[in-house]
Parts: structure tokens; sequence; C-alpha cells
């Protein structure tokens, strides 16, 4: 007798008011245009400066970290040249 994995009725949706996204899902989120090297990068960069990161994010217990939607949307607009 085989163990099947049944896939859950319903996914939960991501709203953009809760950080509800991985660095990896910031990255297929924004289509690539925040990659996961630049969130860790500065994460890790503003933290040795003591300055604030350019992308706002949380951070639960020691390792893990999540992105709010609405943050990343704010980021990718504030790139834009007109």
């Amino acid at each position: 007798m085989a163990l099947t994995f049944q896939k859950p009725e319903s996914t939960p949706e991501i709203t953009r008011d809760r950080p509800s996204l991985t660095p990896k899902q910031a990255q297929e989120y924004t289509g690539g245009a925040i990659t996961y090297e630049f969130l860790k990068n500065d994460r890790l960069t503003s933290d040795a400066n003591g300055t604030s990161p350019l992308v706002p994010f949380y951070k639960f217990g020691h390792r893990t970290i999540k992105y709010r939607p609405s943050d990343l949307d704010s980021y990718i607009d504030s790139q834009r040249i007109s």
C-alpha cells in the first residue's frame, strides 16, 4: 500500500499587506526584477551598516525571512525613471 499526497483543496491567497513571501518566492512574484541574491545582499548590507534595507522585511525567529508583496511593488515603483 503506497501513500499518496493529496493537494489541499484551497490554497491561501497572497495578500499585499501580509508578510507572506520568502526571498525565493519574492523573486518569482516580481518575475526576477528583484532577485534572491539582491534581497540577501540588501539585508546583509543594511545590517552591517546599521541602515534601513531598500526592501523592508520581517524576520521571524532566527532564520525565517518574509516580504510583503506591497513592499516589493513599492520598491519596483521607486526604481522607475521617468
